[in-house]
């Protein structure tokens, strides 16, 4: 070895960056040069005699370039794309869709029974376990399914599954196949439900308008769906009143449950559940029977089965029966009570689904501004005055089956 050659060995010591596997062949090599025998310089480099003894010879063939480890890349994948799907899609069965008299899988069930359909020439339990957890599959503990007695099942599960393939980019759709899937009324994986951010490029507008504009349709979408409350004698409504926290002053007066708020009366339909007519803001100090008298609700509810709570009692509503003082209340009684409780829970649902919306909940507008919402829980409803129910819709809805539920007398 030369002076140059010395030189260079030293340089690629003492900088010490690059790979380590290049600067311990070159500390066994610079030790060999220095006269240091091969059993000591195994002891520093703690490695074996041979191994030193190949570094030493590899460097005498090739010179410096057999100190720079030559990697050959990783292994190519030994399965082929639609191998890789088909094992997948088995994995994710169920044995006895296969007509297996097992329940669950296991590694070595699933090995076997893919080389036993073709599916792949011979694949280990290892490498199996590897495929499956870089394709996103993991076995999980055994828990009781639900299956469809659809006689089309199968036909509709497959389509929906080819659309999953399409929308996630692992099969190109055909001619009379979309290019843009949305999946609707499920809450899968949260990559399979489009972002603000996914929608607004497909329309050519902004997220913030695509925000925008879901928050106003989901409500009118909810409506449109929905059975809408018809005029009908034969239908029963239910009244009741909500207390709404109040900022103007001048509308809104001390309750027991707000500090400034005011009493709003709905009227619903106890088959549909939605509204079907709403009275002017009241304060809130007032009681629901007074502010039932004083708004339109009343005539627009003459002819019609009504009921309400004992709050209503004198107004003609059908109300609970009144436990006395000193007099229990009769089986039958109680019974019609509990019937009772049960029809009106209804308008308290209503209630809650309505005190989403923040308005309802902290209103900040003059006047009847607590009231200028509510109409959109009534199609067809006017909010400048309260009068009530829309006169415009389906046909006659048939008579409600809660009537025979409730003991009509009116208090």
């Amino acid at each position: 070895m030369d002076d140059d050659e010395g030189r260079r060995l030293l340089r690629i010591i003492r900088r010490g960056t690059g790979s380590v596997v290049t600067w311990r062949r070159a500390q066994m090599v610079l030790l060999s040069a220095q006269g240091m025998p091969m059993v000591k310089i195994a002891e520093v480099s703690f490695t074996g005699d041979d191994r030193v003894r190949d570094v030493i010879h590899n460097f005498n063939a090739d010179s410096f370039e057999s100190l720079y480890p030559k990697h050959s890349g990783v292994r190519p994948k030994t399965f082929t794309l639609p191998e890789r799907r088909e094992i997948k899609k088995i994995a994710k069965s169920k044995p006895t869709e296969h007509d297996l008299p097992f329940s669950t899988w296991s590694l070595t069930k699933l090995a076997d029974f893919l080389v036993a359909e073709g599916v792949v020439d011979d694949i280990s339990h290892e490498g199996l376990r590897s495929l499956l957890r870089e394709e996103g599959v993991s076995f999980q503990r055994l828990k009781t399914w639900k299956t469809s007695r659809d006689p089309e099942y199968t036909t509709k599960k497959a389509r929906v599954e080819h659309l999953y393939a399409i929308a996630d980019g692992e099969v190109i759709p055909e001619e009379h196949e979309p290019d843009i899937v949305f999946c609707m009324d499920e809450f899968g994986p949260l990559n399979l439900r489009p972002t603000m951010r996914q929608l607004a490029p497909l329309f050519g507008i902004s997220s913030a308008t695509v925000c925008r504009v879901i928050q106003r349709l989901r409500p009118l979408l909810a409506l449109a769906l929905a059975p809408r409350p018809v005029v009908d004698v034969d239908r029963l409504w239910i009244v009741d009143g909500t207390s709404i926290p109040m900022r103007d002053r001048t509308v809104g007066a001390s309750s027991r449950n707000y500090r400034f708020s005011a009493n709003v009366q709905v009227i619903i339909d106890a088959d549909t559940r939605l509204v079907v007519a709403t009275a002017r803001p009241a304060p809130g100090n007032k009681a629901d029977a007074h502010v039932w008298r004083e708004s339109d609700l009343s005539a627009a509810a003459a002819g019609r089965t009504v009921i309400a709570d004992g709050a209503y009692l004198g107004t003609g509503l059908i109300v609970p029966h009144r436990r006395r003082a000193g007099r229990p209340l009769l089986r039958g009684q109680e019974e019609d009570n509990a019937d009772h409780r049960r029809v009106r829970a209804r308008v308290e649902h209503t209630f809650a689904r309505m005190k989403n919306w923040k308005i309802l909940r902290d209103c900040r507008q003059k006047g009847d501004g607590a009231a200028s919402p509510l109409p959109g829980w009534s199609p067809g409803a006017t909010p400048q005055n309260s009068t009530g129910p829309s006169t415009s819709g389906p046909p006659a809805a048939p008579p409600s089956p809660l009537l025979s539920r409730v003991n009509v007398v009116r208090r």
